[in-house]
């Protein structure tokens, strides 16, 4: 059996900061491939996502609508 994963980009969305400002959030979902010698198919299964800033930064999410810049503790709420 061979493993292998990928990330790419499955969302993106704008979110309104607590300071006011609109940042933009990319959401990252990884996802993990397995291969039989059986099997000719090759399946890809969705792990775990994450979120980050436009720029790169770190997000964390708390809810579908509530998440944290991790570098200055802004609190974002997603737009619509």
């Amino acid at each position: 059996m061979r493993t292998s994963k990928q990330t790419r980009q499955t969302g993106k969305f704008n979110a309104l900061g607590s300071d006011g400002r609109t940042y933009v959030v990319i959401e990252l979902t990884e996802f993990l491939n397995t291969t039989t010698q059986e099997s000719a198919t090759t399946e890809w299964l969705e792990g775990l996502k994450a979120y980050r800033l436009g720029d790169g930064g770190a997000v964390n999410r708390h809810s579908d609508t509530e998440f944290t810049v991790v570098s200055t503790g802004v609190q974002l709420k997603r737009q619509q």
